[in-house]
Order: C-alpha cells, then structure tokens, then sequence
C-alpha cells in the first residue's frame, strides 16, 4: 500500500506559494456538490480541462516544430528574409518549452528482482496487471513462428510490456512512474516492493495491496478516472516547487510558471473530488481480489506496523549508533519476526486508534484510513455504495500464519534479506558515523555543563540545553535534576514545566487506565498538573513573573501530550474539556503561523538574543531578554557548524520576528546570503532542505535572499533592514586564500 501526498508550492519562505488553503476547500467543496449531483457530467467535464490543459502543452511544441519545419522550406527555396526569423522563433518555442518536456528518470534505490528468482510474485504481478506472462524462451532449432502469431504476440508485449520489480526495505508497494517527456507523459513503470511488507502481510493481504495499486493505472477502474488520477499524480510531482528546472538559462522553465500558475490550479480541485470515486473504486478492486476480509486487515495491519518501526523498532536500532561507531546490524533480519508480530505489541491498540484519528493532508490523494475503514466495512464484495461516515469498531488484525514473502520468495527469502541489510548498512555509514560523532560531542558537552554549573549559575538557554542532552545522553531520569533546577531558578517557564512532565511520564511505570489503577502515581499526578496548567495557561490573567515566561509555543505540544495520558488513563470525562481546548489551541497556533510567515506590511523585526557578544558593542543581551531567549553560545554551536559545512553559505543573520496580532508569539529567521561559490543549490529547495538541517528549541525559518521572491524590488528595504540590523550577523564565510 502506498500513502502518496502530493502538495503543491514550498514550505520554505520566498517560494511561490500554493493558492490559499481557504480558497482550494471552497472549490474542492462547490466540485463535490456537482459532482454528487451528476457525477457522469462532472466526470467528462473534467477530462475536457484535463484533455485542454494537455493540449495547452502540446500546441506550442506543435507550433515550433512547424516553425522549423518552415524554415527548413524557406532556405531550401532560396528565401533571404523570412527564413531566420521563423526559424529563430521555432528555436525560442523549443528552448522555452524544454523543461516542460525534459525527461524524467525514476527513483534510484532499491535492488532489481529478477523474474527466474521469484516465478511466484512475478505470476500474481501480471495477474493482477492483466499482463500476458513472457512467452518462454524457444529451443535451439525449433521452426520459426507463423508471422501472424508472432505479431499479435509483439502487440501484446508492446501494450503491456513485463514490469520490472524492484525491492528495499520500506513497508510500502509502490508502482512508480517516470513520463519520458515530462508534462506530456509516455511513463515508463516499475513497482517498487518492500520486503518488510511481504514479511508483515499474508497472501491474500497482499495481493488486495497490490490490486488497488494496479487499479491506480487503469485495471479494473473507470478509464477516465484513472487516467485523470495518473494525470494529477505526474502533474503534481512536477511542479516547479516539487522538481527545480533542469535548464537555468531564462525563459527555459517559463512553460512549466505558466501551466502550474494559470491552467492547473482549476484541474487541480476537480481532481481531488474524483481521488476519492477512484480510491474507492480501487478498494472495490482490492476487495474482488482479495476478499472484504482481507482487504479490511491490510490497512489495519499496515498503519500498525508502521507505527511499531517509527516509535519502536528504527529508534531502538538508532540507538546503537551511540555505542557502536560502524553499522554491524541486520534490521531485515529482526524484522522477519518482529514485524509479522507486530500486532501483538501492548501498544499496538493505541497505534491502531493514532492511526484511525490521524486526518489526511489538504491536498493529499490518499483517503484517511478511518475513511477506508468506514467505506470498506460496507462492502460484501459486490456493494460500491458508500457506508455510513463514522466506521465501526475495529480489532487489532490477527497475526498471519505465513508470510507473503516466504509463500511468494521461497527459498530466495535469506538471500534477499543478507543483500537487503548489507545494502542498509552502506546506505546509512555516513549518517551512523555522523550521529556516533554527535553522541560524542553532546556527552562532553553534558559534563562541561555539569562543571559549568557548579562553578556558577547557567543561564536559563544552558540550563534547558543541559536537561534535553542529559535526555537524549542518559534517558529521560537524567533530565529532572536540571529541570527542576530550572523551575527553581526562573519560575514557571513553559519549556521547563513541559520537558519536565514528559520526563516524570516516560521515567515512571506505563500509564494505567483507571480501572486497573484508580489513582496514578505520585510523579503521573504531578506530569499531568503540570500539563493542565500549561495548556490552559493564557486563559486567565496571570501574575507578572508568570506572564514574564508565558510562552504560548508550548501550550499545544501539551495539550496533546495530556491527551494521550487521559485516552491511556480511560479518563473520558477529562478528555471532554481537553479536546476542546486542543482545538482552541491548533486554531490559535494555525493563524500566528500564518501571521508570522506572511512578509506584507510592516514588519517587527529585533536581533535574536543569542548570548553571543555583539561585534559592535562588546555587550551581553539582558536579564530579561535572556529570559525570553532559548539561544547561547552553546546551544548554536551546532547550527554554527552546520553553515560552516554549507559552501553556499557566504552570511547568516539570526533575527525574530513578532506581531502584534498574536502577542507572545516569535518566529526565528535564519536569513542566509549565498557566498560566491561556483557550485550552488537550487533556491526552490535548498532553504528548505537547510531548515530541516537545524536543530534549534524554537520554530525557525530560512529566508534564502537568492530566491526570486527575495529579490523583488518591493522587498529591497525589508532585505535591507534585515542585513543591516546590528548584532544580528552570526556567521560569516571565511574568504579564501
């Protein structure tokens, strides 16, 4: 099963933004009540835009051909004028349209699986794809085949031709597709396996998998609909935000502005109203294949495990890189049990409810699974009408006896799981080491902190450094000495009083309901208190030391900590008020992230109070502004070091920005000049790439000034105030000699 999310813009500022959330739900949801009215008419309606956005992209590179083509004629006829002027309009039309229409390659990774090795994965493949087998190779000497059976026979093959399998170690299947000339299409097809899935799911379980896959390129679905959602799959993953432009001369990737800027937006909410008629018709294939059973289990048992390998089983394994410098496991190996037992795990309840309560993105074209579950509990094989909205309770999935990989694979299973591990190994050397190092760097960094302190008092950002290494060093025991050393220090500072109830919660014994345990332990209460207190915090006034260190940044993380301690505590009636002001709060969180990152208007810009000495001054920022700050000399240390890894760094400012419109809110900006290195990344994505690079304890973005965006003459003074600002320079590229 693959859970694909195609979003359109960048999440990095001065990219070019998608059209406004408010804006796409409007259309998405005027769509859906045409469609519900007369889903033939908005069908056909639909595939006329598609057909005439296609025909947009087209019609251009028919026109230059003709203008070569034209050319050609006018200096064959011994023509003086018009010749090179057509000619050189052809030539303007190719080299504008060239990125629309560069090839794309698919996704490296992965190990080729030949056909002989599995003959029975590769029968249900062509089953399900309705694929005619290869036709087996003829003996030496044999007489030729007539010529009519011989080209039927290519036909076949050309229409359909074999499917390569590819197999990692993801939990997913995945029939991928790479169009040879970009927008217009012509896919070339692989389909990428898993083999921790053919180790987690039974036959039948996978062989729905692979049906509603397949059924995403046409078998056993409405053609149109399918063409339409293979249509939005490629449009989406080349987009000029998705995919930079291979040619950076200008005017080379204009076709593509101009497609994605005025003919996809209105395809674009057409087709994510008919995405959910395509996935349940694909899960109507999964269910004539494999059964409702089966069909049902699979997701079920998918969203489990996958929960196990992110909560449980990855971060166990990682945690070996701090005591082992190389990479010796065999994750695949482990997995072959482990995974197929998954289900069994105490928590695998509340990651099967997790994932049922988990909402699919705005633009995403996969359904939620608690939709899936909903429409699939209604089906008795033959059924295509929708079932009730809220699906009914469901149990975690039965183990199976016999995996699909040791039916299907065989005795080809442990060579394919040693390849597969040794292939993890290389692929993760450099981060292992690189994490090994840092375990290293943050141990004697721990212990500086510990002398540090009993010299003289930290201040509050190396105090809170101290409890999160002292957690991730020695487990979350180790954090309460320096937390409580903070709350008695600065009162009642919202990242203290959170860090210190996830450390009481994760040190002590599992959370139990209340009908095996009336009353939760000692520390339990006191997390909890401490977590009531902070996400009802800003409700009413407070005093002035704890107005002084309210931080709203901390009020959601806990209140969605709180309410996974009263779902294990089976508190319902607690949970009641909680939800509510969960959703007070995403609201709150969803429109200062909104404000913050907007750059219209006046803007409120202050240098960062990093503890670092200005260069011009030679002072120290003050008490108070150490209070409010999470940043010191320390704590950059890394971030530091990142921009010195980075040659297209050349400066780096560090500024934060608040607004009156949501007061206690910041937003921290890493604003990067780009220096004069030859090579240089990408400006669609780098920044963004950068800032998921940057550890900090505050919500940071990266404004890349080489951006379009950023070099608008109507952003020349907001540039400028943000370079010239003083003290807020924290890196600077060290010329070369």
């Amino acid at each position: 099963m693959t859970v694909q999310e195609h979003t359109q813009g960048s999440a990095s500022l001065g990219a070019r933004r998608p059209p406004p959330e408010q804006t796409l739900r409007q259309q998405v949801a005027r769509h859906e009540l045409a469609c519900r009215d007369n889903p033939a008419a908005f069908v056909q309606a639909t595939t006329a835009w598609a057909l005439g956005a296609w025909l947009a992209l087209a019609l251009p590179a028919v026109l230059a051909v003709l203008a070569m083509a034209a050319a050609l004629a006018g200096w064959w006829m011994d023509e003086a004028l018009w010749p090179p002027l057509v000619g050189l309009l052809g030539l303007l039309l190719g080299w504008t349209l060239a990125s629309a229409v560069w090839p794309q390659t698919l996704p490296a990774g992965g190990k080729t699986l030949p056909r002989n090795q599995a003959p029975r994965l590769f029968s249900l493949v062509d089953r399900l794809r309705g694929a005619p087998p290869p036709a087996p190779p003829r003996p030496a000497g044999a007489p030729p085949q007539p010529l009519l059976p011989r080209a039927i026979a290519a036909w076949r093959q050309h229409r359909n031709p074999p499917l390569a399998v590819q197999l990692d170690s993801s939990l997913q299947a995945e029939l991928q597709e790479a169009p040879r000339l970009g927008l217009l299409g012509w896919p070339q097809r692989r389909l990428r396996l898993g083999l921790p899935l053919l180790m987690a799911l039974d036959g039948p379980q996978l062989a729905g998998v692979l049906a509603r896959e397949f059924a995403h390129q046409g078998r056993g679905v409405e053609p149109r609909l399918a063409w339409i959602f293979r249509l939005h799959q490629r449009w989406a993953s080349l987009s000029p935000a998705q995919r930079p432009a291979r040619l950076s001369a200008p005017g080379a990737d204009l076709a593509r502005r101009l497609f994605y800027r005025h003919l996809y937006p209105g395809f674009e909410a057409r087709a994510l109203v008919l995405a959910q008629l395509h996935q349940r018709a694909a899960d109507a294939c999964a269910v004539q294949v494999a059964g409702a059973q089966a069909a049902l289990q699979a997701p079920l048992a998918l969203a489990i495990q996958q929960r196990y390998l992110d909560q449980d089983f990855w971060p166990r394994l990682w945690e070996q890189a701090a005591r082992v410098p190389e990479p010796d496991a065999a994750p695949l190996r482990g997995l072959r049990v482990l995974l197929k037992d998954s289900p069994r795990q105490p928590a695998a309840r509340r990651w099967l409810a997790e994932a049922l309560k988990a909402l699919p993105a705005q633009r995403a074209l996969e359904p939620s699974l608690r939709e899936r579950v909903a429409w699939l509990q209604g089906q008795t094989g033959d059924e295509a009408d929708a079932p009730a909205a809220l699906p009914a309770p469901v149990e975690v999935p039965a183990v199976p006896a016999r995996s699909a990989a040791e039916v299907l694979l065989g005795s080809g299973l442990e060579p394919w799981i040693d390849m597969l591990d040794a292939d993890w190994r290389h692929q993760v050397t450099d981060e292992w080491r690189a994490q090994h190092a840092a375990h290293r760097r943050r141990e004697r960094l721990l212990h500086e902190l510990a002398d540090a302190d009993a010299n003289a008092p930290l201040p509050l950002a190396d105090l809170l450094l101290w409890a999160r290494l002292a957690r991730q060093v020695q487990g979350p025991g180790a954090a309460l000495a320096p937390l409580r050393l903070t709350m008695a220090r600065h009162h009642a500072i919202g990242e203290a009083r959170y860090l210190l109830a996830c450390a009481l919660l994760d040190h002590g014994p599992a959370v139990q309901p209340r009908g095996r345990r009336p009353d939760p332990t000692p520390s339990q209460a006191e997390a909890i208190e401490l977590l009531q207190s902070l996400a009802n915090e800003g409700r009413e006034s407070l005093q002035y030391t704890q107005a002084l260190a309210a931080d709203p940044h901390w009020r959601l993380p806990a209140a969605q900590r709180l309410e996974m301690v009263l779902e294990q505590r089976e508190d319902f009636e607690a949970l009641k008020p909680v939800r509510a002001r969960l959703r007070e709060l995403a609201l709150e969180a969803e429109r200062a992230e909104k404000v913050l990152r907007s750059f219209q208007g006046e803007q409120q810009l202050e240098v960062a109070p990093t503890g670092l000495r200005s260069r011009h001054t030679g002072t120290l920022p003050s008490t108070a502004a150490q209070l409010h700050t999470r940043l010191s000399a320390r704590v950059l240390a890394d971030t530091l070091a990142l921009l010195k890894s980075e040659p297209a760094v050349g400066k780096a400012w560090l500024l934060r920005k608040t607004s009156p419109q949501v007061r206690g809110w910041s937003l921290y900006l890493m604003v990067i000049e780009r220096s004069h290195a030859l090579l240089q990344p990408d400006p669609a994505q780098w920044s963004q790439l950068l800032e998921a690079k940057i550890q900090l304890p505050l919500p940071v973005a990266v404004v890349d000034l080489a951006q379009p965006y950023w070099q608008d003459i109507g952003r020349t003074d907001l540039v400028q105030a943000m370079r010239s600002t003083e003290g807020a320079c924290i890196y600077t590229a060290e010329a070369p000699k």
